[in-house]
């Protein structure tokens, strides 16, 4: 049986194909965003009720937050979009 790292190297390598498809910039942040998702393998190999599609897409939104939360760190205004 194959582990998880290798499972996800294969699935990211199986989009290769639509990577090709995109503009050369959309290639950059495509490959920006499969590298988030091997930056969570560990949580697809927990995640045992998705599938590993999804769990890499959840480790690459995980990631984009991360960017957008330490962005906004600096905003007054941060914060106040409950109120």
């Amino acid at each position: 049986m194959k582990n998880v790292a290798v499972v996800a190297e294969e699935k990211a390598d199986s989009l290769l194909r639509y990577r090709n498809g995109l503009a050369e910039g959309d290639r950059l942040v495509f490959d920006r965003l499969v590298t988030y998702a091997r930056e969570h393998v560990g949580a697809c190999a927990q995640a045992g009720n998705l599938t590993l599609f999804e769990s890499m897409l959840l480790g690459m939104v995980i990631e984009q937050q991360k960017k957008i939360e330490s962005m906004n760190a600096g905003n007054p205004l941060n914060g106040l979009e409950n109120v």
